[in-house]
Protein backbone atom coordinates (compact mmCIF):
# COMPACT_ATOMS: atom_id res chain seq x y z
CA UNK A 1 0.00 0.00 0.00
CA UNK A 2 2.77 2.43 0.95
CA UNK A 3 5.71 3.17 -1.32
CA UNK A 4 8.21 3.61 1.54
CA UNK A 5 8.65 3.66 5.30
CA UNK A 6 8.36 7.42 5.45
CA UNK A 7 5.03 7.23 3.60
CA UNK A 8 3.83 4.79 6.25
CA UNK A 9 5.05 7.05 9.07
CA UNK A 10 3.46 10.11 7.48
CA UNK A 11 0.14 8.29 7.18
CA UNK A 12 0.47 7.11 10.77
CA UNK A 13 1.01 10.68 11.93
CA UNK A 14 -2.16 11.74 10.14
CA UNK A 15 -4.01 9.04 12.06
CA UNK A 16 -2.46 10.21 15.34
CA UNK A 17 -3.64 13.77 14.68
CA UNK A 18 -7.11 12.51 13.79
CA UNK A 19 -7.34 10.38 16.95
CA UNK A 20 -6.22 13.35 19.03
CA UNK A 21 -8.98 15.50 17.56
CA UNK A 22 -11.57 12.78 18.21
CA UNK A 23 -10.37 12.40 21.81
CA UNK A 24 -10.70 16.13 22.52
CA UNK A 25 -14.14 16.34 20.91
CA UNK A 26 -15.36 13.28 22.84
CA UNK A 27 -14.10 14.66 26.16
CA UNK A 28 -15.71 18.03 25.44
CA UNK A 29 -19.07 16.43 24.60
CA UNK A 30 -18.91 14.30 27.75
CA UNK A 31 -18.19 17.40 29.84
CA UNK A 32 -21.10 19.31 28.30
CA UNK A 33 -23.43 16.39 28.93
CA UNK A 34 -22.29 16.16 32.56
CA UNK A 35 -22.92 19.87 33.02
CA UNK A 36 -26.45 19.56 31.63
CA UNK A 37 -27.24 16.58 33.88
CA UNK A 38 -25.92 18.45 36.91
CA UNK A 39 -28.01 21.51 36.08
CA UNK A 40 -31.16 19.41 35.68
CA UNK A 41 -30.55 17.68 39.00
CA UNK A 42 -29.72 21.02 40.57
CA UNK A 43 -32.97 22.65 39.40
CA UNK A 44 -35.05 19.66 40.43
CA UNK A 45 -33.63 19.60 43.95
CA UNK A 46 -33.97 23.31 44.69
CA UNK A 47 -37.30 23.59 42.89
CA UNK A 48 -38.97 21.27 45.46
CA UNK A 49 -37.69 23.16 48.49
CA UNK A 50 -39.79 25.71 50.36
CA UNK A 51 -36.98 28.22 50.37
CA UNK A 52 -36.13 27.62 46.72
CA UNK A 53 -34.93 31.14 46.10
CA UNK A 54 -32.54 31.24 49.07
CA UNK A 55 -31.28 27.74 48.43
CA UNK A 56 -30.70 28.53 44.77
CA UNK A 57 -28.54 31.47 45.75
CA UNK A 58 -26.60 29.27 48.16
CA UNK A 59 -26.27 26.67 45.45
CA UNK A 60 -24.88 29.27 43.06
CA UNK A 61 -22.18 30.06 45.60
CA UNK A 62 -21.41 26.37 45.83
CA UNK A 63 -21.16 26.23 42.06
CA UNK A 64 -18.46 28.90 42.13
CA UNK A 65 -16.56 27.12 44.87
CA UNK A 66 -16.26 23.86 42.95
CA UNK A 67 -15.11 25.38 39.66
CA UNK A 68 -11.67 24.05 38.69
CA UNK A 69 -9.58 26.62 36.87
CA UNK A 70 -6.62 24.25 36.95
CA UNK A 71 -8.59 21.67 34.97
CA UNK A 72 -9.65 24.21 32.35
CA UNK A 73 -6.12 25.60 31.97
CA UNK A 74 -4.56 22.14 31.69
CA UNK A 75 -7.09 21.05 29.06
CA UNK A 76 -6.53 24.19 26.96
CA UNK A 77 -2.75 23.96 27.25
CA UNK A 78 -2.82 20.28 26.25
CA UNK A 79 -4.91 21.16 23.19
CA UNK A 80 -2.46 23.90 22.18
CA UNK A 81 0.51 21.55 22.52
CA UNK A 82 -1.28 18.89 20.48
CA UNK A 83 -1.95 21.43 17.72
CA UNK A 84 1.71 22.48 17.65
CA UNK A 85 2.84 18.86 17.57
CA UNK A 86 0.50 18.13 14.65
CA UNK A 87 2.03 20.94 12.57
CA UNK A 88 5.64 20.06 13.46
CA UNK A 89 5.05 16.40 12.67
CA UNK A 90 3.63 17.28 9.27
CA UNK A 91 6.73 19.38 8.49
CA UNK A 92 9.17 16.68 9.65
CA UNK A 93 7.46 13.60 8.23
CA UNK A 94 5.62 14.95 5.19
CA UNK A 95 2.21 13.98 3.85
CA UNK A 96 0.87 10.75 2.35
CA UNK A 97 -2.04 10.88 -0.09
CA UNK A 98 -4.96 8.41 0.15
CA UNK A 99 -3.37 6.49 -2.74
CA UNK A 100 -0.17 5.97 -0.73
CA UNK A 101 2.00 8.49 -2.59
CA UNK A 102 4.41 10.49 -0.45
CA UNK A 103 4.89 14.26 -0.64
CA UNK A 104 7.25 16.65 1.12
CA UNK A 105 5.48 19.33 3.10
CA UNK A 106 7.97 22.00 1.98
CA UNK A 107 10.56 22.17 -0.85
CA UNK A 108 14.09 21.10 -0.08
CA UNK A 109 15.29 24.70 -0.20
CA UNK A 110 12.94 25.53 2.70
CA UNK A 111 13.29 22.48 4.96
CA UNK A 112 14.88 19.04 4.93
CA UNK A 113 14.52 16.39 7.60
CA UNK A 114 17.91 15.93 9.27
CA UNK A 115 18.96 13.59 12.09
CA UNK A 116 18.83 16.55 14.48
CA UNK A 117 15.31 17.60 13.53
CA UNK A 118 14.03 14.01 13.58
CA UNK A 119 15.62 13.34 16.97
CA UNK A 120 14.12 16.54 18.36
CA UNK A 121 10.70 15.49 17.11
CA UNK A 122 10.99 12.04 18.71
CA UNK A 123 12.01 13.65 22.00
CA UNK A 124 9.04 16.02 21.78
CA UNK A 125 6.71 13.06 21.32
CA UNK A 126 8.03 11.38 24.45
CA UNK A 127 7.79 14.63 26.42
CA UNK A 128 4.19 15.19 25.34
CA UNK A 129 3.32 11.62 26.31
CA UNK A 130 4.93 12.24 29.70
CA UNK A 131 2.95 15.47 30.22
CA UNK A 132 -0.35 13.75 29.48
CA UNK A 133 0.57 10.88 31.82
CA UNK A 134 1.27 13.28 34.69
CA UNK A 135 -1.98 15.15 34.01
CA UNK A 136 -3.90 11.86 34.04
CA UNK A 137 -2.44 10.91 37.43
CA UNK A 138 -3.13 14.33 38.97
CA UNK A 139 -6.70 14.72 37.76
CA UNK A 140 -7.58 11.04 38.14
CA UNK A 141 -7.85 11.54 41.91
CA UNK A 142 -9.52 14.93 41.61
CA UNK A 143 -12.09 15.38 44.41
CA UNK A 144 -14.33 18.34 45.21
CA UNK A 145 -15.26 19.41 48.73
CA UNK A 146 -17.80 22.18 49.03
CA UNK A 147 -16.41 25.13 50.99
CA UNK A 148 -19.72 26.98 51.17
CA UNK A 149 -21.38 24.76 53.76
CA UNK A 150 -18.30 23.09 55.20
CA UNK A 151 -17.85 19.42 56.02
CA UNK A 152 -21.02 17.69 57.09
CA UNK A 153 -23.25 20.73 56.66
CA UNK A 154 -25.71 21.99 54.10
CA UNK A 155 -27.72 20.11 51.52
CA UNK A 156 -25.76 17.04 50.62
CA UNK A 157 -27.78 16.31 47.50
CA UNK A 158 -27.40 19.84 46.18
CA UNK A 159 -23.70 19.81 46.85
CA UNK A 160 -23.33 16.45 45.15
CA UNK A 161 -24.84 17.76 41.96
CA UNK A 162 -22.17 20.42 41.64
CA UNK A 163 -19.37 18.12 42.71
CA UNK A 164 -20.48 15.51 40.21
CA UNK A 165 -20.16 18.00 37.35
CA UNK A 166 -16.52 18.83 37.98
CA UNK A 167 -15.52 15.31 39.00
CA UNK A 168 -17.03 13.80 35.85
CA UNK A 169 -15.23 16.42 33.76
CA UNK A 170 -12.00 15.56 35.54
CA UNK A 171 -12.57 11.86 34.86
CA UNK A 172 -13.18 12.52 31.17
CA UNK A 173 -9.97 14.57 30.93
CA UNK A 174 -8.05 11.84 32.78
CA UNK A 175 -9.23 9.14 30.36
CA UNK A 176 -8.35 11.35 27.40
CA UNK A 177 -4.83 11.94 28.77
CA UNK A 178 -4.25 8.21 29.28
CA UNK A 179 -5.35 7.60 25.68
CA UNK A 180 -3.03 10.32 24.36
CA UNK A 181 -0.15 8.92 26.41
CA UNK A 182 -0.55 5.51 24.77
CA UNK A 183 -0.96 6.95 21.27
CA UNK A 184 1.96 9.38 21.33
CA UNK A 185 4.26 7.06 23.26
CA UNK A 186 3.64 4.20 20.82
CA UNK A 187 4.12 6.42 17.80
CA UNK A 188 7.36 7.85 19.22
CA UNK A 189 8.70 4.32 19.60
CA UNK A 190 7.62 3.53 16.02
CA UNK A 191 9.40 6.57 14.57
CA UNK A 192 12.53 5.78 16.57
CA UNK A 193 12.50 2.19 15.28
CA UNK A 194 12.35 3.30 11.62
CA UNK A 195 14.41 6.48 11.95
CA UNK A 196 17.43 5.11 10.05
CA UNK A 197 15.31 3.97 7.11
CA UNK A 198 13.51 7.31 7.06
CA UNK A 199 16.77 9.26 6.92
CA UNK A 200 18.26 6.97 4.26
CA UNK A 201 15.22 7.48 2.04
CA UNK A 202 15.55 11.23 2.47
CA UNK A 203 19.24 11.11 1.53
CA UNK A 204 18.40 9.07 -1.55
CA UNK A 205 15.96 11.74 -2.69
CA UNK A 206 18.56 14.45 -2.10
CA UNK A 207 21.12 12.61 -4.26
CA UNK A 208 18.62 12.05 -7.04
CA UNK A 209 17.66 15.69 -7.02
CA UNK A 210 21.32 16.76 -7.12
CA UNK A 211 22.10 14.55 -10.15
CA UNK A 212 18.96 15.51 -12.04
CA UNK A 213 19.79 17.64 -15.12
CA UNK A 214 18.66 21.21 -14.89
CA UNK A 215 16.32 22.60 -17.49
CA UNK A 216 15.90 26.23 -18.37
CA UNK A 217 12.80 27.72 -19.92
CA UNK A 218 13.61 30.64 -22.23
CA UNK A 219 10.96 32.80 -23.78
CA UNK A 220 11.46 32.71 -27.59
CA UNK A 221 10.21 36.29 -27.86
CA UNK A 222 12.95 37.59 -25.56
CA UNK A 223 16.62 38.23 -26.40
CA UNK A 224 17.87 36.17 -23.45
CA UNK A 225 20.82 33.85 -24.20
CA UNK A 226 20.19 30.13 -24.38
CA UNK A 227 21.95 27.13 -22.89
CA UNK A 228 23.04 23.77 -24.30
CA UNK A 229 24.38 21.26 -21.81
CA UNK A 230 25.03 24.02 -19.34
CA UNK A 231 27.13 26.05 -21.87
CA UNK A 232 26.01 29.45 -22.96
CA UNK A 233 25.70 30.33 -26.61
CA UNK A 234 24.66 33.45 -28.49
CA UNK A 235 22.64 33.61 -31.67
CA UNK A 236 23.11 36.80 -33.63
CA UNK A 237 21.89 37.88 -37.05
CA UNK A 238 24.33 37.92 -39.99
CA UNK A 239 24.35 41.71 -40.06
CA UNK A 240 25.67 41.79 -36.50
CA UNK A 241 28.61 39.61 -37.53
CA UNK A 242 29.94 42.06 -40.11
CA UNK A 243 32.98 44.06 -39.12
CA UNK A 244 36.29 45.31 -40.35
CA UNK A 245 38.92 42.75 -41.42
CA UNK A 246 41.11 41.42 -38.65
CA UNK A 247 38.69 42.27 -35.88
CA UNK A 248 36.89 40.06 -33.46
CA UNK A 249 33.17 40.35 -33.74
CA UNK A 250 30.83 40.41 -30.73
CA UNK A 251 30.01 36.93 -29.53
CA UNK A 252 33.52 35.56 -30.31
CA UNK A 253 33.28 35.44 -34.13
CA UNK A 254 36.46 35.93 -36.23
CA UNK A 255 36.52 37.69 -39.60
CA UNK A 256 39.16 36.87 -42.25
CA UNK A 257 41.45 39.69 -43.28
CA UNK A 258 42.36 40.65 -46.86
CA UNK A 259 44.79 37.71 -47.16
CA UNK A 260 41.99 35.26 -46.36
CA UNK A 261 43.44 34.14 -43.02
CA UNK A 262 41.41 34.23 -39.86
CA UNK A 263 42.59 36.72 -37.32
Amino acid sequence: MFQSRRAMLAFGWSMVSLLTLIAFVTAALFTIQSKELAEDYYDEYYGNDQNAEDNYQNGSSADVSVTSRALVFTALWTAILALIMAFVGMVILGITSPTGKYYWCFPGAVHRTTPLSLGTFIGSLFMFANITLVAAVLFGEFKIRDRTYGDGEGHEEGEGAQEMEVERSSTAFCIMCVFLTLVYGSYAALVYNYSEELLSENEKDIRQEATRPQTFAVDPASNAPGFIGGDRFDVRPHSAQMGSPGTTLPGGFLKPDESGELT
